[in-house]
């Protein structure tokens, strides 16, 4: 499959299983996210190759490039970024966005989808006040 990179590993266990000859392929799906840096109120974001369910501020392949949204900056390198693309990782929908604008990527933007809130949903109903019995 083009779009996925593998990684040779032994297996832990068994020790007739674990000559050289025997290994399991280990199947990383990669993303290009954005991962977020700088001080608090001051957002800086590197654009890095990532496992898709690695942490966001954990380890990255590469860093590709910043975004800069005080000054609406995007900047990647390109070549590097159409390699990625080519090796199958995948732009999270922000990134994406970011590179069609750019031109790295031709076709629609996505449109992100949020979870709206309930309008419809009422406060438990508060218990009924006691009435008092004239003694």
């Amino acid at each position: 499959m083009p779009g996925l990179i593998t990684q040779a590993v032994k297996p832990k266990g068994h020790p007739l299983r674990s000559s050289s000859s025997f290994r399991a392929l280990k199947i990383k799906m990669l993303k290009i996210k954005l991962m977020r840096i700088g001080k608090r109120g001051q957002a800086y974001f590197r654009v890095v190759v990532q496992e898709q369910r690695s942490k966001n501020k954990g380890k990255y392949l590469e860093d590709l490039g910043s975004w800069n949204p005080h000054q609406n900056l995007f900047n990647v390198k390109e070549e590097r970024v159409k390699h990625w693309l080519s090796n199958g990782a995948k732009p999270t929908d922000t990134v994406h966005n970011f590179l069609v604008d750019k031109g790295l990527i031709e076709g629609p933007k996505v449109k992100k989808v949020r979870p709206k809130k309930k309008e419809g949903i009422e406060k438990p109903a508060e218990a009924a006040p006691v009435a008092q019995v004239a003694a």
